[in-house]
């Protein structure tokens, strides 16, 4: 490292290839060297708040002056210089930047586990394992939290459904009374055959009309909130003219623009679907009407001729109906566990794989670390336990 210029005009210094420590009195300049290569190298600070103080400080050092850092591993040389009007550092070739803390970052590290594990992920490779573990456990959650949802509506299910024996039980008991009544009239017997006719049609008419109320509800509600979502949708900010460049945003300005008429075609499309379920919904209730009324006006005439026989009609009617809507919420159900038990077994195969992905890279850790002891031991000594880390104050 060589600074020409500035309050550390002349300084040249040539560092260990390994571990290097600056040691010295107050006001020695120590941080003015460690923020001079981080700003030489274009290397962030290890904590975000301290970011614009470091560029600061190496920038008042340099003043009008030039910085310049000799990188090489043996191999390779990598020559990069740079002064305070420049945007970016100028090197000879594409280079990594090594790690370089402050005593207040190390201390930082020194504290919590988690900044401890971090510095050692940083001698690892690029971190596609670690983003391939975060998209796992997002689907983790989601297939957990739509499982909760599923069994928490089968739960209503089961509630719901629990009488529907003691209702089977109920009609089989009033279709007895009923054939047991020998003296009826052949008018109210046609009469019957024509409710007859029409109860199962009711009884598919109440079943529509409740499985697509249903549908028209939940999905009505569901756009809304995707309504509401699009409609908090943060913006990109303008970029800023005291930026210094062309608008580097502007590709994903337009990506942005795209992405949003995308989703607001989508939103289109559901608010276009739970429009044409209430449309239905209004016409299966209306053909629902249209049955009852039609089965009240045969009871009615039943009733005209034998009041006790239209007792027992209507109640074998009501009783129809019932079973028929708690037997579609049974084939619901169904269809809901089946679901439940899709969704376990592929959260079953997430979490494996989440602990195959987990495994590797606490083996890939372990070998970091063994490379690091051997580098920079025994001075430095560096160690990795497996699920050893807890949540910290």
């Amino acid at each position: 490292m060589r600074i020409e210029g500035g309050i550390l005009n002349g300084f040249d210094q040539q560092f260990d290839p390994k571990l290097n420590v600056l040691i010295g009195g107050r006001g020695t300049g120590k941080s003015s060297v460690i923020e001079l290569l981080r700003f030489c190298l274009g290397a962030s600070s290890y904590t975000d708040p301290g970011e614009q103080e470091a560029a600061e400080h190496a920038l008042g050092v340099l003043g009008d002056g030039r910085v310049s850092i000799v990188l090489t591993d043996g191999k390779y040389r990598v020559e990069v210089s740079r002064t305070a009007q420049d945007i970016e550092p100028d090197a000879s070739d594409e280079f990594s930047s090594p790690f370089v803390f402050s005593q207040a970052e190390i201390e930082t590290i020194g504290l919590q586990a988690q900044s401890r594990l971090r510095l050692v992920d940083g001698f690892l490779a690029p971190e596609a394992q670690r983003l391939a573990e975060s998209t796992g456990a997002a689907r983790i959650r989601s297939a957990t939290s739509e499982i909760r949802t599923l069994l928490a509506e089968i739960d209503d299910i089961a509630e719901k459904t629990a009488e529907l024996p003691k209702l089977q039980a109920q009609l089989t008991t009033v279709k007895a009374q009923s054939a047991a009544q020998s003296q009826v009239h052949k008018e109210i017997e046609a009469q019957r055959k024509a409710l007859g006719e029409v109860t199962p049609q009711l009884a598919a008419a109440r079943v529509r009309a409740e499985a697509i109320g249903r549908a028209a509800d939940q999905l009505g509600t569901w756009s809304q909130r995707l309504d509401e979502i699009i409609e908090r949708k943060p913006d990109l900010e303008p970029w800023p003219a005291q930026a210094g460049t062309a608008d580097e945003l502007a590709d994903l300005r337009k990506r942005e623009r795209q992405a949003g008429d995308r989703l607001r075609g989508a939103l289109e499309e559901y608010l276009s679907i739970a429009s044409e379920l209430e449309r239905r919904k209004t016409t299966a209730a209306s053909q629902k009407a249209g049955f009852e009324n039609r089965a009240r006006d045969i009871r009615q005439k039943i009733e005209e001729k034998q009041k006790g026989a239209s007792a027992i009609d209507k109640r074998i009617s009501d009783l129809t109906q019932q079973i028929s809507v708690l037997m579609s919420l049974v084939d619901l159900r169904k269809e809901r566990e089946a679901r439940v038990k899709q969704l376990a077994t592929q959260r079953t195969k997430l979490l494996a794989q989440q602990e195959a992905s987990r495994e590797a890279r606490t083996k890939d850790r372990e070998r970091m670390v063994s490379a690091l002891n051997k580098a920079l031991g025994p001075a430095v000594r560096v160690g990795v336990v497996p699920y050893a880390q807890q949540l910290e104050a």
